[in-house]
């Protein structure tokens, strides 16, 4: 059974490593002001970027190609989770696709040097 698994894990692996972008998922970014996901080329999907704190949606962008961007707010603890969800044709339904929760530094702080 061991050797059932792994090899599955083993073809699997072997089978998303040669597809290369096709299978490769884009995380979005961040900095102390703003995030941002760039939406993959060659894509037919709607892509919605969403900023949380505390279950409260802060946030949101969407579209299709381009990048998409929400401004960080200046918030007590800095603490976010960033989410971005993507629909598809023909159902239009939308289904997570990549996010991560983070702490940002200098949340919603603009800090110019000159």
């Amino acid at each position: 059974m061991k050797r059932i698994i792994v090899s599955s894990v083993v073809s699997l692996t072997a089978v998303l490593t040669l597809a290369g972008g096709a299978w490769a998922v884009q995380e979005p970014t961040y900095t102390s002001t703003q995030v941002s996901f760039a939406v993959p080329a060659g894509n037919t999907a709607t892509f919605v970027l969403r900023l949380w704190a505390h279950q409260k949606l802060l946030g949101s962008a969407t579209g299709s190609k381009g990048t998409l961007t929400v401004a960080v707010p200046t918030t007590k603890d800095c603490k976010f989770q960033i989410d971005v969800r993507s629909s598809r044709p023909p159902n239009g339904n939308f289904v997570w696709y990549s996010g991560f929760k983070a702490t940002i530094a200098d949340c919603g702080v603009n800090i110019n040097i000159n």
